[in-house]
């Protein structure tokens, strides 16, 4: 339904609209962000309309991004990588505020970026299946991570098996919609 809507508007209209809302999201989260965090109802609408930037970032990468053009000029090898490396150095070594202005933009970058990476076929394969299913385990994921089994995904201690575990968790849910959906 969000596609259908995305797709009625214009994309300067679109790009405004999704900018505004979410520099009002930050604005909010800073003026009243102890607030929201302790009343969960008042910040999950908040959170929704904050993580949409990224989400409809990602819908206008996937319908008007030129991805062609990029491997043009950065091919497969180091160029990508070492691009990647100074985005995410940046990003941790910048302030908090202007890092959450820019998360957006690092997030489309990085996936701009990794895309052009060069991987074996077995991940690639791997992704191809995992993008089947990608929208729903996005949605899905945060609520593992905060509401519902929060206490079991954190329990293992090693950020890379939270990562793995959420994201098998996530997939699984994900199968799930898809064929309730169906």
């Amino acid at each position: 339904m969000l596609f259908k809507f995305y797709d009625k508007l214009n994309i300067f209209i679109l790009c405004t609209i999704i900018t505004c809302l979410y520099l009002c999201c930050l604005t909010i989260l800073h003026f009243w962000g102890k607030y929201l965090f302790t009343h969960q109802l008042a910040y999950m609408p908040e959170h929704y309309c904050e993580l949409l930037c990224p989400f409809t970032i990602g819908y206008i990468s996937a319908k008007y991004g030129r991805l062609d053009l990029l491997e043009k000029k950065l091919g497969h090898g180091w160029k990508p990588l070492g691009l990647l490396l100074i985005i995410f150095l940046i990003m941790i070594f910048i302030n908090s505020t202007l890092s959450a202005i820019l998360y957006p933009l690092y997030v489309m970058a990085f996936c701009f970026l990794f895309v052009l990476l060069k991987k074996p076929v077995w991940l690639q394969n791997i992704f191809i299946h995992l993008g089947k299913v990608s929208t729903s385990m996005w949605f899905v994921h945060a609520y593992f991570c905060w509401y519902f089994f929060s206490n079991i995904v954190y329990s293992l201690k090693y950020p890379l098996l939270i990562f793995l575990f959420l994201v098998i968790i996530s997939y699984v849910t994900a199968l799930l919609i898809r064929l309730i959906y169906r």
